[in-house]
């Protein structure tokens, strides 16, 4: 049973891939593909590739147009990368131009302006005050 159905699906895909494949133009001008234009139609004829694809030319050019496109990619990649590299190192300098801007701010606000008194400038100092004499306890009387 098996071959059997293995046999028609073989069979049944070889005609399928031996068909002619015919190209016309409508009265609108459209263009139309199929098994079997109509008999009013115009055909043109229409070459087929082998089953493998392209020819050896067409897979030449679509070597040199993948090598091109790989070598495009690649350059646009290596731009992006260095843009991104820049854009890094102008926003990791930007921060370090900041830092230390704040830490001068900081130091000015912490330090103060520098002020230097000489000894001359200050008032002169109290006079010393007398010595106390110092308290006797009073007599207490007993009740």
């Amino acid at each position: 049973m098996n071959w059997c159905l293995a046999c028609v699906l073989l069979l049944s895909s070889s005609v399928a891939f031996g068909q002619a494949i015919a190209k016309w133009v409508d009265e609108k001008g459209r263009v139309h593909y199929g098994d079997r234009p109509p008999a009013t139609a115009k055909t043109l004829p229409i070459s087929r590739g082998t089953m493998s694809g392209a020819d050896s030319k067409d897979r030449a050019l679509q070597g040199e147009q993948e090598a091109a496109f790989q070598r495009r990619h690649a350059e646009r990649l290596a731009r992006l990368d260095q843009e991104v590299r820049d854009r890094n190192n102008r926003e990791a300098m930007r921060k370090q131009q900041e830092a230390q801007r704040l830490s001068e701010q900081a130091k000015q606000r912490y330090e103060g302006p520098r002020v230097i008194v000489r000894r001359y400038d200050l008032p002169p100092p109290p006079p010393p005050s007398p010595p106390r004499r110092p308290t006797v306890p009073s007599p207490t009387r007993p009740y």
